[in-house]
């Protein structure tokens, strides 16, 4: 109770404390005018406003100040980045002068993606040659193809996307072009009927998702400007045109079939869409072509005697992403050469290559390590 009281004696000594301080300042407020006081409040607001205004600029030019400095970091970076690079191929090198390639090793290790990784190539550098070396087959069961597990929620994430739906689709529709033609000749002309309805139904589908999608392609023209390397630079934007195109081709005759835009000539859009398929599918060889070249290139730093064939095929098959995507592109490759007449066209091999194609694109679309850097 005694300590309440104190407390609210300190309370009222503080209020008669402040009523003094106010009375004070009254005398002072009255002796100012109206106009005074309006003008000391203006200038105080016009103080204000300028001091605002000069930290913006101040905070501007720091910011300009700042991006400068941040893209000299990521220059240096790079550079160190390539320094080390090289200082542990070498370092590699000289600690596996006396090491020999034993014919009964099979070679077919997989190196996985790392965060560092050289700019011109997929190969990578670490521990290079214990994976390259190292005894494992090729083929790999389907459960351990991927680093995660398969779960329902995968499933359903990877469906709800329109490419990994576009995969599926392409799979179904070349897979029945396959059973179709294998039916048909075996004389089973019900169930050939069946698989090119399924076939159709997979094209038109697989049509309707990629209306409109060729304004997609601008922004991958537009990032091919930005990539260092040229070469590579020049083939990705070729890639991202020659896709664009193909899906412009391909609304066209859609909205053709339907009878919603009026073509004299159809069958020259075809065409058109088959060179530039043709063309597409050449470029990400190409681009295959240059991989495997540094994988070489590479490789040369490990071994330097060892030029032969056989030491060639081992650096291509460690790296499986490499094969996988050379393989797909070889097999997409068929299918506009058949189509534009050059090669002799089999709708079977068609179907067996699309399928085979379709197969390795929806592994590298669920298993992103399976894909080649870009």
């Amino acid at each position: 109770m005694k300590h309440i009281l104190r407390h609210n004696e300190e309370l009222i000594c503080q209020a008669h404390v402040c009523c003094d301080q106010f009375n004070q300042l009254i005398p002072q407020i009255e002796s100012l005018s109206f106009e005074q006081q309006f003008t000391l409040a203006e200038e105080d607001i016009r103080q204000r406003l300028f001091n605002l205004k000069l930290n913006k600029q101040i905070g501007i030019e720091q910011l300009h100040r700042l991006k400068t400095i941040i893209e000299q970091l990521q220059e240096e970076l790079h550079q160190f980045r390539t320094e080390h690079f090289k200082n542990d191929m070498y370092l590699n090198c000289d600690n596996t002068q006396n090491s020999r390639l034993n014919a009964d090793v099979k070679p077919f290790e997989y190196v996985p993606k790392k965060e560092q990784s050289n700019s011109f190539s997929s190969v990578r550098s670490d521990d290079f040659l214990n994976h390259l070396f190292d005894e494992c087959a090729f083929v790999t069961p389907v459960h351990q193809m991927s680093n995660s597990k398969i779960s329902l929620d995968e499933i359903i994430r990877f469906t709800s996307r329109t490419a990994g739906r576009d995969k599926i689709y392409r799979t179904i529709q070349y897979a029945s072009r396959f059973l179709a033609w294998y039916y048909i000749k075996k004389r089973g002309v019900a169930n050939g009927e069946l698989f090119q309805n399924i076939e159709s139904m997979m094209s038109l589908t697989r049509k309707g998702m990629r209306l409109g999608r060729f304004v997609d392609y601008v922004k991958s023209v537009l990032e091919s400007f930005h990539i260092r390397n040229k070469r590579i630079g020049t083939l990705f934007g070729l890639i991202a045109v020659c896709q664009g195109l193909f899906m412009f081709f391909d609304n066209i005759l859609l909205l053709h079939r339907y009878k919603i835009l009026h073509l004299t000539n159809a069958q020259r859009f075809q065409q058109y869409l088959y060179q530039v398929w043709l063309l597409w599918v050449s470029c990400a060889l190409t681009r295959d072509y240059y991989e495997i070249q540094a994988s070489f290139h590479i490789g040369q730093y490990h071994q330097k005697q060892d030029k032969s064939l056989m030491r060639q095929a081992n650096l291509f098959w460690a790296n499986k992403p490499l094969v996988i995507d050379t393989i797909k592109n070889l097999c997409d490759l068929y299918i506009p050469l058949s189509n534009l007449n050059v090669v002799r066209a089999n709708p079977g091999l068609q179907g067996f290559a699309g399928t085979v194609s379709s197969l390795l694109g929806l592994l590298q679309l669920w298993d992103k390590s399976y894909q080649l850097p870009s």
